[in-house]
């Protein structure tokens, strides 16, 4: 089965998520990601999983002049990524 590069880099995307009940900032996103995702596409990608409802975001003010936005996975998300694993292993079989 083909998936796109857009789909696996929402796939790491939601699995670091997952992993981060609390949230994540962008540049930690990037930071897990281990080099797969860069601040200029990562919020690209984030914004897509926002529209979707697989994401949600949160402004924070933190002693920041500028709002920051902690993004965590929604249980729409958490749906699609186990579906996402199911598909995986049950190719793998």
């Amino acid at each position: 089965m083909f998936f796109s590069r857009t789909a696996k880099k929402k796939d790491l995307i939601l699995d670091i998520l997952a992993k981060n009940p609390k949230g994540l900032f962008g540049s930690e996103i990037v930071a897990y990601s281990d080099k797969k995702l860069s601040m200029g596409n990562v919020y690209v990608y984030l914004g897509n999983l926002v529209d979707q409802g697989k994401v949600s975001y949160e402004r924070e003010v933190d002693g920041h002049a500028i709002p920051r936005t902690r993004f965590k996975i929604t249980n729409a998300g958490h749906r699609a990524r186990a579906i996402h694993l199911i598909k995986h292993q049950l190719l793998s079989v």
